[in-house]
């Protein structure tokens, strides 16, 4: 989140909540609040107040009880609390979103004016078009309230800022382009993406809002200047022709968007927000031509390439299709917006990628690490520092290797004989998500041992054993896991 965006104290109120809501404590005194936040007692409690009346009077808003005391702070956060609801909100109510719709709403008509209508002062609002100025430089967008011009620089960065700008504040309850009918809307994503395009329901309205943004822009005669149709393949999943036949039904609909250039651009959108899964690439009959349109590109080959040659792996051609499909729509993305793809920053996404995906997050590091040292194109070096693009890099690569996952070849053995064993298992299959083949004998040179006793047999001396209950507990399940993790990353940076 960008700090121009939100008002000082609303984002003080933000990290407060978030304290409190990543400790899960009914209660926690002012000293420990202060630790964490840096924040005084008294400015604690002023910001409580502020919560208070901001949500006493927001129905949707009041899924978090909140209650001072004299040395401590009680809260209860209901099952429907989501941080994101209140970051929405508390946007909308800053200065710096009122000033930017309402320059983007072509309403603006003196800094006065302004002040008086969102209740700030001159110089508040002054301060903040400094601020808004500096802030759009991450999207390479030229910011002035003199002339008619505010924004300036490309039509597509311009559009993609406002993209950005009302995607944060987008709660899907709550339609945030009021000059634009949301049905309307809803109506051309529907034609655009045809029953046979299967896309996720957050990508279809991220579309929705992209649209949105377009249709205002249009309205007030902003068209793209020019966009070769050269940047994007035809995509097999989605052909142009295909493609081209549904956009002109959204005529049909009264949809604004006329002209090669604007057609070429929303062909690249939807590509961008597609992504095809590895299943979809390998039913496709895929023609060699089009597996060459895709990898034309020297920073998608160079990808593929230290990814082939990072894991010793021989990629089909569907899977060199997957990754070249998903590639290409980012780099051409990244091409024309200038690097900026996620300005508005996820920094929390990698430390919880690391937490929650630990091994593939070391996989992802090892292949980092050798694609820092290629030659590459700047597309490669600024993903290593995007979070989010970083995380879905990652998956591109995790899924390519799960396709080739290592078979760990396990000798189950238990004191309780051979129905114990099978039991065994399949508890063990049941608690794990590495590929296993269970062998029965050491003349199938099993990878390691599993049993509820260790065996001392001179043959088996070499082979890692690990111990488990005959009735496994949680501790069991979570140190075989760990274990298991070890290994499979031992094999797959090898």
């Amino acid at each position: 989140m960008q700090e121009w965006l939100i008002d000082k104290e609303y984002g003080e109120l933000l990290g407060l909540l978030y304290t409190l809501f990543s400790e899960q404590r009914v209660t926690q005194t002012y000293q420990e609040l202060t630790e964490k936040t840096g924040l005084r007692k008294e400015k604690i409690i002023t910001l409580v107040q502020l919560f208070f009346a901001e949500t006493s009077e927001n129905l949707s808003m009041q899924d978090v009880e909140i209650t001072l005391h004299s040395k401590s702070i009680g809260v209860i956060f209901h099952p429907t609390f989501h941080l994101n609801k209140y970051l929405s909100y508390f946007i909308k109510q800053s200065a710096a979103f009122q000033i930017l719709e309402t320059l983007f709403l072509d309403e603006f008509e003196s800094v006065e004016k302004m002040a008086r209508e969102i209740n700030y002062s001159v110089a508040t609002v002054q301060r903040k078009l400094k601020e808004i100025r500096i802030g759009l430089e991450a999207y390479d967008v030229k910011f002035s309230t003199r002339g008619k011009e505010y924004f300036g620089g490309t039509e597509m960065n311009i559009r993609y800022f406002f993209f950005c700008l009302y995607w944060k504040i987008y709660q899907l309850d709550e339609w945030p382009l009021t000059q634009v009918s949301e049905e309307k809307m809803s109506k051309a994503v529907e034609i655009l993406y045809p029953e046979n395009l299967e896309v996720e329901y957050v990508l279809e309205n991220q579309l929705k809002i992209w649209l949105g943004v377009t249709e205002i822009r249009l309205k007030q005669g902003k068209n793209l200047r020019s966009f070769s149709k050269r940047r994007v393949p035809s995509s097999p999943f989605y052909p142009w022709e295909q493609f081209l036949s549904c956009y002109e039904k959204t005529i049909e609909q009264g949809f604004l968007l006329r002209g090669k250039n604007e057609l070429n651009y929303l062909y690249l959108i939807i590509h961008y927000f597609h992504q095809p899964l590895l299943r979809d690439c390998q039913n496709l009959e895929l023609e060699e031509q089009t597996l060459n349109d895709y990898l034309e590109e020297e920073a998608v080959t160079s990808w593929i390439t230290t990814f082939e040659q990072v894991f010793s792996l021989e990629l089909e051609r569907y899977e060199l299709f997957y990754l070249a499909v998903n590639l290409r729509p980012l780099f051409q993305f990244y091409q024309v917006h200038k690097g900026a793809i996620d300005p508005f920053g996820e920094e929390g996404l990698a430390s919880v990628y690391q937490e929650k995906e630990p091994v593939w997050h070391i996989v992802h590091q090892k292949f980092q690490s050798e694609l820092v040292q290629c030659k590459t194109h700047d597309f490669i070096n600024y993903y290593i520092g995007n979070p989010r693009l970083s995380i879905i890099f990652g998956t591109l690569v995790q899924t390519i290797i799960e396709n080739h996952r290592p078979v760990l070849k396990v000798l189950v053995y238990s004191k309780m004989g051979r129905i114990r064993r099978a039991m065994l298992e399949k508890k063990i299959s049941e608690n794990t998500e590495q590929r296993l083949k269970f062998v029965c004998s050491m003349e199938e040179q099993p990878d390691f041992i599993i049993g509820d006793q260790e065996l001392y047999f001179k043959k088996m001396q070499e082979i890692p054993q690990i111990i488990l209950h005959t009735f496994p507990d949680i501790m069991d399940w979570q140190r075989l896991r760990r274990y298991l993790a070890k290994l499979e990353i031992e094999r797959l940076i090898k």
